[in-house]
Parts: structure tokens; sequence; C-alpha cells
């Protein structure tokens, strides 16, 4: 597969936003002040940006794969990632404090992290890969007006009328819708737009978002004597898409010129699924992030705000990457990718022939 270097450089900032996500709501920031002053504005606008992330995630998942071949390789070599934090954290985590967590229920789910759901994002993403070949024969044979329907009804269906009255959302659905729009936008989304233009709206629409959620709070709190602010600030809103789809058009046609940071970008790019891995480990949320960052909501001055939570986020990202690039070194030295490829090829090559 052809890389496109402005798509390894979202998956990067993605992630990124994904651990925004939970310094801002696991780390307390949001949750401890439900008062509109600047800490609240500030806090909630980093976070309506942030929840772009799992939303581009599945588009960028549409985008690379719509004319692709999946590789059945690359999912058991991920699963085996994600087994092996599963597991290594939680025996670190033994080693210091075994009163809560030596159970038979805590054994089986960070044994069976894709089974048990431990991490939920890469079990709906691990059944949806699957899918990939039968969703991409149908797909593929859509013209452009078929398809554009298709996107306009699971558009309406999916998020405007989950806006309009909330429904219970599988993740998986999710992916799989996001997975649809993301290879329209690969098939026929051919204009090149102004990248400035397109951030400057990306960044109107959040503010708009901001003054949406302001609004049904104080207009919900009148009539039902209920908040209600998240109904354009969750991953199936429609304006949450929006953003999401705004980032895509502007990382897809960015190109960067130096070798070495393309490289460094390519490489951050494959590790970047790890900071997930790692940072959103349940024993890692729970006793290290959990009300660590309620601070944020507490200072007066949005630019603090600013710095002290870009400063938390590329620090947890960093620490994250540097162990993932130790991991890495060591799956590479004792030959486990090897092994992965050597035993699966047979399957693969049979995956492969039966949409040849």
């Amino acid at each position: 597969m052809n890389r496109i270097i402005g798509i390894d450089l979202l998956k990067i900032i993605s992630m990124m936003l994904i651990v925004s996500l939970h310094v801002l709501g696991y780390g307390g920031a949001i949750p401890n002040n439900n008062v509109i002053n600047a800490p609240y504005l500030t806090t909630w606008f980093l976070e309506i940006i942030s929840l772009t992330a799992v939303d581009t995630f599945g588009l960028i998942t549409g985008y690379l794969y719509i004319d692709k071949k999946i590789n059945i390789n690359s999912i058991f070599k991920l699963w085996i990632k994600v087994l092996f934090y599963s597991l290594l954290i939680y025996i670190i985590f033994l080693l210091f404090n075994s009163n809560h967590i030596l159970n038979l229920t805590s054994i089986l789910k960070y044994c069976f992290p894709l089974v048990m759901s431990h991490y939920w994002y890469f079990t709906h993403y691990f059944a949806l890969f699957f899918f990939i070949p039968f969703i991409n024969r149908l797909l593929n044979i859509l013209d452009r007006k078929q398809y554009s329907f298709l996107c306009i009804l699971i558009g309406f269906l999916f998020f405007i009328m989950n806006t309009i009255r909330t429904m219970i959302v599988f993740p998986f659905s999710l992916l799989l819708v996001l997975y649809i729009i993301g290879g329209y936008i690969k098939r026929f989304v051919n204009i090149t737009f102004n990248n400035k233009k397109l951030l400057l709206i990306f960044f109107v629409v959040v503010f708009c978002n901001l003054l949406f959620r302001m609004f049904f709070i104080k207009a919900t709190t009148v009539l039902f004597k209920n908040p209600m602010g998240g109904l354009f600030t969750k991953n199936e809103s429609p304006t949450i898409l929006f953003q999401s789809v705004l980032l895509l058009l502007i990382f897809r046609n960015v190109e960067i010129k130096s070798d070495r940071l393309n490289m460094s970008i390519k490489y951050l790019s494959k590790l970047s699924f790890s900071v997930y891995l790692i940072h959103a480990h349940e024993l890692v949320l729970n006793n290290l992030i959990t009300n660590s960052f309620i601070f944020l909501s507490t200072i007066n001055n949005p630019i603090l705000i600013i710095i002290h939570w870009l400063a938390i986020v590329i620090s947890i990202t960093f620490v994250c990457l540097t162990i993932d690039a130790l991991v890495e070194f060591f799956f590479n030295r004792i030959g486990i990718y090897h092994l992965i490829d050597r035993k699966l090829s047979y399957y693969n090559a049979m995956f492969d022939s039966m949409f040849d």
C-alpha cells in the first residue's frame, strides 16, 4: 500500500486527540466543572476538537482500504501487540498492588482482551477488518449517484436521527458507517480544496458546536429541568462527523518535502496505535490518569490551560511512543513478526484468492 504522508500525520494527531479525550474526561478537567466560565469554555473547546479522533480513524480506514486488499498478517500482528500490552501492564500493576485486580474476572479480561473487549475500538475494528473485502465488493459496484445516495441515507438515519432522538449505537455500526463515508471520499471527492479555508471552517464548526452546547444546556434546563448539552458533542453527531471529514480533506493533500521528516512521520504513524494500547489500558486510566488533571479546570487563563493541556498530551504521547519503539525493537529481534508472516502466508493467499 502506497503511504500518504498527510494521512500518516493525521493518524499521529488523531491519536494525540484520543489522549486528550482521556486527559480531559478521565483526568477530571471536564467532569469537575459545570459552571460556564473561562476554564469550562476552554476545556470544552478542546474536548470538541478531540472528539473528532474516533470518527477520523474510521474515515481513514475507509479511505485507505476501499480500493485495497487486506493483509491478514497485519491484523494478527496488531492483535499480538494488543495482547502483549494488556498482559504486561496487568503484570506490572500486580507487582505493586494485587489487592483489587488479582481475581478471575481481571485475569480473563487482560488475558483475552479481544473477546472481553478490553480495548473496545480494537475489538470492533478486528471484526470490521474481515468484512472489508465483502464491503468493498459491494461498494465498488456503485456509481457516484448510487454511492452518494447511500451516504446521504446513512448520514440521515445514523447521524441526524440519532441526534434528534438518542438511540443505542454499537461501535461496530459506527465504524462501518465511517468506513463507507471514508471510501466515498477516496473514490469521488477528487477536488483539491484550499487547506487554509478548510481549517478556518473547521474551527468555525468547533466554535458553533460549543455555542450549541451552551444553548441546549440553557434551553433544556428551562424547559425540562434536565440539562442536555451532549446532542452535538458525541461521535454520532453530524457536526463531529463534519469536523472529521474536514480534517481528512485537509491532511490528505499535505506534502512534506523533507525526506528525513517523512521517514519520521511514517515511523511514528506505525507506532501510534500503541499510544492507545498503553495509556487507555484500564489500569493506567484508573490509577494514573483519573482525576490527575483536575487542576486544568481551576486555571482562569485560557492560554495557560491550552499550554498545560498541550504539554500533558505531548508528554503522554512521547512516553508511549518511546515504550513502543523499544517493544518493536524487541519483537523484531526475536522474529515474532517474521513468524506470523510465515505461519499465515498460506491463509492470507487463500483469503486473497477468494476475491480475485
